[in-house]
């Protein structure tokens, strides 16, 4: 048996962040797996509108978010949230070896 205690006042343990690039990304997922995200399908059906084009370079990239979200999409806790730009920046900003690290990362680490 497996047992989690928490300590009486538990609100340091406890985080809530806002991304609106962590959300693309979960659409992004959504459009690539609709079969596991049954209440989206509405929204899915949609999005089969989409330019050709745009659904193309949406599966090019699907290695990205298909199967798993690179930790450092995660957004902090602490501080405003950012604005989409900013994250966007911030993701650009970053070393292409951890942009590769945290992409290539297997499903099963």
């Amino acid at each position: 048996m497996i047992r989690i205690r928490f300590p009486a006042s538990p609100l340091e343990h406890v985080g809530f962040a806002v991304s609106p690039l962590l959300e693309c990304v979960l659409s992004l997922h959504v459009l690539t797996g609709p079969q596991h995200h049954a209440l989206q399908h509405d929204w899915v059906r949609r999005m089969r509108a989409l330019d050709p084009a745009l659904k193309r370079r949406i599966d090019a990239f699907a290695f990205l978010y298909r199967w798993h979200l690179p930790d450092l999409l995660v957004p902090s806790p602490v501080g405003r949230p950012p604005e989409f730009e900013e994250e966007l920046d911030r993701m650009v900003a970053l070393d292409p070896e951890v942009l590769v690290a945290a992409s290539g990362r297997p499903p099963w680490s």
